[in-house]
């Protein structure tokens, strides 16, 4: 299984081999929709929900996990979000040299990790993380919203 994500507006063919045969689908990018930027609420909470890491038998438990507390399930993202790039000396995040981030190092078991490894480096996980801190690890101010769904 593969990702794909677009760069830039335009059309272009994706070519994807599998079981001996080549499948080629073309694929075209609307203007607007070639965002390539990590948004917090958007793509790094679901990361680390995916991850595992904010269930209550991780960092989501009552105390959290090593010094490292997230909400459960993502349900404050401005307290997870301040856990991520300001608590422990912000050592979490390394805008410097994003491939330094702790959460990343802990995450791809560069470093010791209780959790074990949650994604390899490379992976679309690691590279949402990635890019997210390299663009600033910033929360738009305003945009943090919970979106919930009928029990209907």
């Amino acid at each position: 299984m593969g990702r794909v994500r677009a760069k830039s507006a335009g059309r272009t063919v994706v070519r994807v081999r599998h079981a001996g045969a080549l499948r080629q689908i073309p694929v075209v990018v609307a203007s607007g929709f070639a965002d390539h930027s990590s948004r917090f609420v958007d793509h790094v909470l679901p990361v680390l929900s995916r991850a595992g890491c904010n269930q209550g038998a991780c960092h989501a438990s009552q105390f959290g996990k090593g010094g490292f507390k997230l909400s459960v399930f993502s349900f404050a993202p401005e307290a997870d979000h301040l856990a991520l790039t300001r608590e422990w000396d912000s050592r979490r995040v390394s805008l410097v040299s994003p491939p330094d981030s702790l959460v990343l190092r802990k995450a791809t078991m560069s470093v010791g990790h209780g959790g074990g490894r949650r994604f390899g480096r490379g992976s679309y996980e690691y590279d949402v993380l990635k890019t997210w801190i390299a663009e600033g690890a910033v929360v738009p101010v305003g945009r943090i919203r919970m979106r919930c769904g009928s029990w209907d």
